[in-house]
């Protein structure tokens, strides 16, 4: 194996690994007041020692070293300590960058969710506008600035210094902090030449354990107060970071730091070497070389135009070849790099760009042996080629809409197989880091791009991204909080088809020249008396008609349904059978944005938003009981109340305005007479008179005898034969004339019977 990902972590070093081992012999408390304790203590303060010389190659040091669980955590104490000490306010300014690490990004969010202004200097070409930073120190009641000292994922080298310099001379009481957690070791950064005041280091960067970083702090700082703690506990690490230290990890810190310092000329050299050897080699490369001004010699940035940077990191692993498409901290968000776009790559570029970080452990013929799977990647895999309008060949164009899932995954093969000239893509929705969870938990997640990808591969088809986040945040996201908040219970999915999939994926289409749109949901489209239908699928266990009833003719015109009269066993059979990735895979069950259906976490995650408890009401008004927010809480609802009146109870009402729940029986939760705006017809054109339908007012529920009013003000009255339980504002109505759907649209209102 070939590793070329020494700015995700790096392999121990033997000396580390040694005096990990003995530090794990030596297993006392560094707290505790007896000989195992203070041989433990007297280690620790030795490594301490040891970092902290480590900083300074020249002078005295001065200054002290707090110990953390990682360079994340150092970065967490050195910001939000030192905004929340007592000597800063909130509503002061915060200086920074706009290609940090999410370390520091994430928190300075945080941060301006508490008050606190937060500016980012531009680093276009890999080089921080100092102009920018000048006006904003002159012009800002800047309290505090966070700069990295080498980009995690372009190599930049700022020039830190500069800003901290001018900082220093316009106001000596700003603190400067500097993530070093790149540069340390790998460039010089002693905290006085910097003129930083906080600086955040990481063992596993220098070829130590996991799990282990520091955060130098400096004199003044100590002096003044400017930092207080963000863990409270035990009071370790002189009051900062309690929590009992891990020595043994500290101590192969430590050992890996004194191996870098002494070796430090030595590894330089050899680095910057093999720097040269990559780039000259690219000299037959399509690869850009993202270089930048002043650049750390171990990280090389390359694009690889049209090819996906996950494809690339799939097809180099492949060789044994580790590369990395990004920071390993962020890589399975899914989203373009801030610090690749910050640089001045559009979305496409940085969505080919792949990052090579070396170590003096690499050789010469581990780069020969990367520039020839470059070519050959460059030769033999697809490519994606956005803006390009593809012209209509022999057959049919068509466009899959492919989620990563076995079921869009086999459309796309039945329209291959029956002579359409395909293309397949995938739209990027939202942002792992924006609704709080990882890449491997959620659809429409990294994973299934990554897996869509893999089965476009195999079946010799284009694909592309496209990145639709922030019109999905603004018309999905943000009205599902809307409604929730309005004591609604939203439908995104069917929203989603309604505003995103269908209309933005025909929109590309017809801008690309395919005839057709084609996805993997269970439903039939047919033409009737001159009107497109949307039928049940013949499963009707998978039957997904109910989600798709607000199409409109035109799309029905240009869509292709394959599985329509298939079932899902026989769809995974094929799968199977053309050997996909994701023959197995789970369908997705919940809201795709949410998906431990947590959804006021969610809410709270998103808006930064607090709901406060409210008051239980009976059916009379009484106060019964205190509940956690209105906005917790369904109709319907009867677990999880938290109250005992004796009998079951479930939810029948809330108003959002007063905070209020109301409780009651069961049979109050019944309604025979419902209103629907916002309605779709699709097999009449619009509704004039009376008529005798199904409904159904749920996606799992079967549908009941109903029949249909038109109102005056364009609503629809819905009356059903037999009384429904719990029919929800929000919900959709669907309805059904045997297997095809007639129309639906919004519930709006209920009349309940009591």
């Amino acid at each position: 194996m070939i590793y070329l990902d020494n700015s995700a972590t790096t392999p121990l070093l033997p000396e580390s690994r040694s005096a990990v081992l003995d530090a794990l012999m030596q297993f006392g408390n560094p707290s505790s007041l007896h000989a195992l304790g203070f041989a433990a203590h007297e280690n620790l303060e030795n490594c301490r020692k040891v970092i902290l010389d480590s900083l300074w190659p020249k002078g005295t040091p001065r200054g002290r070293i707090i110990f953390t669980g990682s360079g994340t955590e150092a970065n967490n104490l050195a910001l939000l300590g030192c905004a929340r000490a007592k000597a800063r306010r909130a509503g002061s300014a915060i200086l920074s960058s706009d290609a940090e690490h999410p370390a520091v990004e994430n928190t300075l969010a945080q941060l301006e969710k508490e008050g606190f202004r937060i500016f980012r200097i531009p680093t276009k070409g890999g080089s921080l506008d100092l102009g920018f930073a000048e006006k904003i120190l002159r012009g800002e009641d800047v309290s505090l600035i966070s700069l990295m000292l080498v980009n995690n994922e372009t190599g930049a080298f700022f020039e830190v210094e500069k800003v901290f310099a001018l900082a220093k001379q316009l106001n000596p009481e700003i603190l400067t902090h500097c993530d070093a957690v790149q540069g340390y070791m790998k460039v010089p950064c002693c905290p006085e030449s910097l003129h930083a005041d906080l600086m955040t280091l990481s063992s596993h960067k220098i070829h130590g354990p996991k799990g282990v970083g520091a955060l130098y702090v400096g004199e003044d700082v100590l002096k003044r107060k400017d930092l207080v703690p963000v863990i409270y506990g035990g009071g370790q690490e002189q009051g900062f970071r309690s929590g009992t230290e891990n020595v043994p990890g500290i101590a192969g810190f430590a050992a890996a730091a004194s191996v870098m310092v002494r070796t430090f000329d030595e590894r330089h050299e050899k680095v910057c070497r093999l720097r040269k050897r990559l780039t000259e080699g690219l000299a037959d490369s399509e690869a850009i070389l993202n270089e930048p001004l002043r650049c750390a010699p171990h990280i090389v940035s390359l694009t690889v135009p049209g090819i996906r940077s996950e494809t690339l990191v799939h097809f180099f692993s492949g060789k044994g070849i580790c590369v990395s498409s990004g920071s390993a901290c962020s890589s399975r968000s899914g989203k373009p790099s801030r610090a690749l776009t910050a640089h001045g790559l559009s979305q496409t570029d940085a969505d080919s760009t792949v990052r090579i970080s070396l170590s003096f452990m690499n050789t010469d013929s581990d780069i020969d042996t990367f520039l020839e799977a470059l070519r050959e990647a460059e030769t033999t895999l697809v490519r994606k080629k956005p803006g390009r309008r593809i012209q209509k060949k022999d057959g049919p164009g068509a466009l899959i809409a492919m989620s990563g899932g076995v079921d869009s995954s086999v459309a796309a093969y039945l329209m291959k197989k029956a002579g359409y000239r395909c293309m397949g893509t995938t739209m990027r929705l939202y942002s792992n880091e924006e609704i709080g969870f990882g890449g491997e938990s959620t659809c429409c997640s990294k994973k299934d791009i990554d897996d869509a990808e893999q089965v476009a591969i195999r079946l010799g088809i284009p694909y592309e991204v496209l990145d639709y986040t922030e019109d999905f945040k603004r018309e999905i996201i943000e009205k599902f909080i809307r409604v929730y908040e309005a004591g609604g219970t939203p439908n995104p999915c069917i929203d989603c088809n309604r505003t995103m999939k269908f209309d933005k994926l025909l929109q590309f289409a017809r801008s690309k020249g395919f005839d057709c749109i084609v996805t993997g949901h269970y439903a039939r489209v047919e033409k009737e008396n001159g009107r497109f239908i949307l039928k049940k699928a013949l499963d009707l266990s998978k039957d997904q008609s109910y989600v798709l009833y607000t199409l409109t003719q035109e799309q029905l015109e240009k869509l292709i349904l394959p599985l329509g009269n298939m079932s899902k066993s026989d769809v995974r059979i094929l799968a199977e059978e053309q050997g996909f990735v994701n023959a197995s895979k789970h369908d997705s069950q919940d809201i795709c944005f949410v998906p431990d259906g947590d959804y006021v976490r969610f809410m709270e995650h998103f808006t930064g938003k607090t709901y406060p408890d409210g008051s239980f009401l009976d059916t009379k008004g009484n106060v019964i009981g205190r509940h956690h927010g209105a906005v917790r809480y369904t109709i319907g609802q009867r677990k999880g109340l938290g109250i005992a009146l004796g009998e079951p109870s479930y939810v029948i009402d809330k108003d959002m305005a007063r905070n209020t729940v109301t409780v009651g029986r069961e049979e109050e939760l019944f309604s025979r007479t419902l209103f629907v705006d916002d309605l779709n017809w699709i097999s009449v054109p619009s509704l004039e008179k009376e008529m005798r339908v199904k409904a159904k007012t749920r996606y799992r529920q079967s549908e009941q005898w109903a029949t249909l009013y038109p109102e005056p003000d364009g609503r629809v009255k819905v009356v059903f034969d037999e009384a429904q339980r719990a029919v929800t504002v929000g919900q959709a109505a669907v309805f059904y004339d045997g297997d095809t759907v007639v129309g639906g649209g919004t519930i709006c209102e209920t009349e309940r019977l009591n």
